[in-house]
């Protein structure tokens, strides 16, 4: 399944310019929090017709709440 937008994004600004590992940040980011399946897909998410909500990954395409595979043409 895909990764969490919200954290990578806030792992991103957290880091930026300090030195820091973002990919250490993002997991850290992950064991603190408890992200919604919308804030893990991503703001530019889309509607799964599956499951109707908001959770579409907004890279993968692939829900984050029911596993339901987005078809692109």
């Amino acid at each position: 399944m895909a990764g969490c937008e919200k954290c990578w994004a806030d792992s991103y600004r957290m880091t930026y310019g300090t030195g820091g590992d973002r990919v250490d940040k993002y997991h850290e980011l992950l064991k603190e929090r408890n992200c919604t399946y919308e804030e893990q897909a991503g703001p530019d998410a889309e509607w799964c017709p599956k499951c109707t909500s908001k959770t579409i990954h907004q890279i993968t395409k692939q829900c984050m709440r029911c596993g339901y595979e987005l078809k692109i043409d």
